[in-house]
């Protein structure tokens, strides 16, 4: 014998119209690429990249310099490689860095506007390090995570 209960329909309903939301809502790719430059043949674990945006590191693992290249404070790519990579607000990791350039700590870091001035940069430079987004890469550079 069924019971009928009066809130069991709209229940239904709403879980339909969830499910309904979640397969035609469109997907938003939020992948970052971190790229360096094609001859800089390094790679690395989050651990290691993180410390290097932090300044808590100035080196690749093989001992070379790392340069970290930043995007403009705001932009969609900076704020998805910030909050993947550090779990931080921008605004904070900004705040690190400004301290240790304030104490003499470390030269302030590189930041472009796009994700084609990085790539153009770290693309000429051995030494840097930057993020983009990953449908920007081309050849001139090598992506050794994404994000």
């Amino acid at each position: 014998m069924r019971c009928k209960d009066p809130h069991r329909r709209p229940r239904k309903l709403s879980i339909a119209c969830l499910l309904c939301l979640l397969v035609l809502a469109p997907r938003v790719r939020a992948d970052v690429a971190v790229i360096v430059s094609a001859s800089n043949h390094e790679s690395m674990d989050t651990v290691t990249l993180t410390k290097i945006f932090m300044a808590q590191i100035y080196a690749f693992p093989n001992g070379d310099s790392a340069q970290p290249i930043y995007q403009k404070v705001g932009s969609p790519v900076d704020q998805e490689f910030t909050g993947k990579l550090v779990k931080s607000m921008t605004v904070e990791v900004r705040r690190i860095w400004a301290g240790l350039v304030f104490t003499g700590g470390a030269r302030r870091p590189r930041v472009f506007n796009s994700d084609d001035d990085v790539i153009e940069f770290v693309a000429s430079n051995p030494h840097a390090i930057g993020y983009v987004n990953p449908d920007k890469v081309h050849g001139d550079v090598r992506v050794i995570m994404k994000l």
